[in-house]
């Protein structure tokens, strides 16, 4: 909130003043101090943790489910092909990118990245198709209801074509 009220996100007056009067109406919002807690459970099941990307005060959503982790990633993940599952100029393996649209360093967005794929059995982006996770790979994309819906599964990479039934 800090960096859009301040005019650094280049978000109109009309699009956070809700927010300002949120701000003096008591017990209408309440701030969550992540970088210092560096989690808060703000109802059972759902836990609220820093990101730590993208902008200032970015945060991670936490969801239990049923069928698992449900992770709502807010803007750190734009694009869950090129930035995981084929990352845009990355060299290394498994290595995310990230978005290019950000306040803070590079590898800090990279480290919420490896921490969403690390907890999370669902990723939900903020401006992509939802994702299924198994051991931190992205094995499929989502399409419908969580749980529920259908699963597309990724075709597993080659890595050793020589010595395998690719």
């Amino acid at each position: 909130m800090e960096f859009s009220v301040a005019g650094l996100g280049g978000y109109q007056p009309e699009d956070i003043k809700h927010l300002i009067d949120r701000l003096h109406t008591k017990d209408a919002l309440r701030f969550l101090d992540l970088e210092i807690t560096g989690g808060e459970e703000i109802v059972p099941g759902i836990v609220c943790y820093p990101a730590n990307a993208h902008t200032d005060g970015s945060m991670l959503i936490s969801v239990d489910t049923d069928q698992g982790q449900v992770v709502i990633t807010g803007d750190v993940i734009y694009d869950i092909h090129d930035q995981i599952v084929a990352p845009f100029g990355s060299k290394q393996d498994q290595e995310p990118t990230h978005t290019g649209h950000h306040t803070g360093p590079r590898r800090h967005e990279k480290a919420a990245i490896k921490r969403i794929l690390d907890m999370a059995d669902f990723i939900l982006p903020a401006h992509d198709v939802p994702a299924a996770v198994k051991h931190a790979e992205v094995i499929g994309r989502w399409h419908g209801d969580i749980p529920g819906g259908q699963l597309d599964e990724l075709e597993s990479p080659c890595w050793f074509p020589v010595c395998s039934s690719c």
